[in-house]
């Protein structure tokens, strides 16, 4: 999104790793159990707060040290098995 009337700008390029198309996360925002599962709420890196959205925790593999961040401060939010501390 671009401050500028009329403009939008691009979205930032994906990133691959290991043969396969990925966005950088920026933070996690929250969590949630959903259908047995655990989900988290992903600001990505370069786009605006309309693409955050909830994304299973194993889609979330490249990303522990911000998962670990998210629950050091919300020690209370679901948590699931992969980046479980202990």
């Amino acid at each position: 999104i671009s401050h500028i009337p009329n403009r939008t700008m691009e979205p930032p390029p994906s990133i691959e790793i290991e043969g396969e198309e990925e966005w950088e996360v920026e933070e996690i925002l929250d969590s949630r159990l959903k259908k047995g599962r655990i989900e988290y709420l992903v600001s990505w890196k370069g786009w605006g707060v309309e693409y955050n959205n909830w994304e299973p925790e194993n889609n979330l593999i490249n990303s522990p040290d911000l998962i670990e961040d998210f629950h050091e401060h919300y020690p209370d939010k679901p948590r699931g098995g992969l980046f479980a501390v202990g």
